[in-house]
């Protein structure tokens, strides 16, 4: 049987089911006839989803390195040999590059998710002082050893890139950002409201503090969290929300949400949609996916004040920049939106509108079904 057609889409970190990987670009290639197939690192049984083929590995023993799993891969691969191996995972380089030197016609696609330099000093540790302590020391040799990887990768592999200021490392990448499908999750209901949502995993570094305040700035309304959440960050942010906490709610407490729930969610009606994040190397670039969605949804946007995510949100008049960290400006905002209403659904509908024109996966797939057309000619 000829596999020479074959897309293997391979990740050790990422759920099956992630928004990305498999429900926009793994379908996206499933749908233009592509032969997709994702290796996960689980233990859930294979399975068709959308026109892709998904394949558990088994669960990876510990967060750095796991052998078993890196060898269940490759046995796949050199069984299939598919035309295109396209990972998503800075740990699996090292794998890709035993691929690209082993199997000659094999062509290795690296999509780079996030700033793997930033994120080991955004890292959140659940460890013990000297674990952590040994981190803290090691992160500039840890970092030394990332950039080696990514320059080993961009000059051996295709670069995909999920944002746009990741080109400043990956000069010559093809970016495909991560908006939204083109569907509707707009809802009558949201003009008027009293509830703010947050979307994504829940974390101390994405401000989930700053915004379980809110309950304690501004009366009547409430914070809703929908994703995934440690439960002993859920118990600090019952702390902060203190007597009000009645009032702030979590839906994914040590479990993954599927984007399938956090589109049903977002049908329900909201005030706004929150994204105050502290400051953080990590985050100040980045065009958070969750404002396109809150866009999309026809929700105003409130979030920090940082000038990656001011570009988008003032320049669309879709919502208000603060500074998470100014307890004024966190509830002026929030009570602007309650005490006008007519104003709140007109920011909802700038967004909505600027995301049907600019800021969609229609336009994202284009640029990766052109990688692909390229490569399998």
């Amino acid at each position: 049987m000829d596999y020479s057609g074959q897309i293997f889409h391979l990740t050790t970190v990422h759920n099956r089911y992630d928004n990305r990987i498999l429900l926009k670009e793994c379908a996206t290639l499933a749908e233009y006839g592509y032969d997709v197939y994702i290796l996960v690192a689980d233990n859930i049984p294979d399975e068709v989803y959308d026109g892709v083929n998904i394949l558990g590995a088994g669960e990876k023993k510990n967060k750095v390195f796991s052998p078993g799993i890196y060898r269940d891969f490759y046995g796949l691969i050199k069984s299939f040999r598919p035309a295109v191996v396209h990972f998503h995972d800075l740990e699996l380089v090292p794998l890709m590059l035993f691929v690209k030197l082993r199997m000659r016609g094999v062509t290795v696609v690296y999509d780079v998710h996030e700033n793997n330099v930033t994120l080991i000093d955004h890292k959140e540790l659940k460890a013990s002082t000297v674990v952590t302590s040994l981190f803290r020391v090691l992160k500039p040799v840890t970092k030394l050893v990332v950039k080696g990887l990514e320059k080993a990768a961009s000059r051996l592999f295709n670069i995909v890139i999920a944002e746009r200021y990741y080109a400043e490392r990956f000069p010559g990448a093809v970016p495909v950002l991560n908006y939204p499908k083109m569907r509707s999750l707009s809802s009558d209901k949201n003009a008027g409201g009293k509830r703010l949502v947050y979307t994504g995993n829940v974390t101390l570094s994405r401000g989930c503090l700053e915004m379980a305040n809110i309950v304690n700035l501004v009366d009547d309304v409430s914070v809703h969290f929908i994703g995934k959440c440690k439960s002993e960050t859920y118990e600090m942010i019952m702390e902060k929300a203190g007597e009000n906490r009645s009032r702030v709610f979590v839906e994914g407490v040590d479990r993954f949400v599927p984007f399938s729930l956090i589109e049903k969610r977002y049908r329900e009606g909201w005030l706004a949609g929150l994204a105050l994040f502290p400051f953080s190397d990590h985050y100040f670039k980045k065009e958070l996916t969750k404002f396109f969605e809150y866009m999309l949804a026809g929700l105003p946007v409130i979030c920090s004040d940082f000038k990656a995510w001011r570009d988008v949100v003032e320049k669309e008049g879709c919502g208000i920049c603060v500074d998470p960290q100014n307890e004024k400006q966190v509830g002026e905002a929030v009570s602007f939106l309650l005490e006008n209403p007519s104003e709140a659904f007109e920011l909802g509908r700038r967004g909505k509108r600027a995301v049907w024109e600019r800021y969609n996966w229609h336009i994202e797939e284009r640029k990766l079904l052109g990688l692909y057309d390229s490569i399998i000619d």
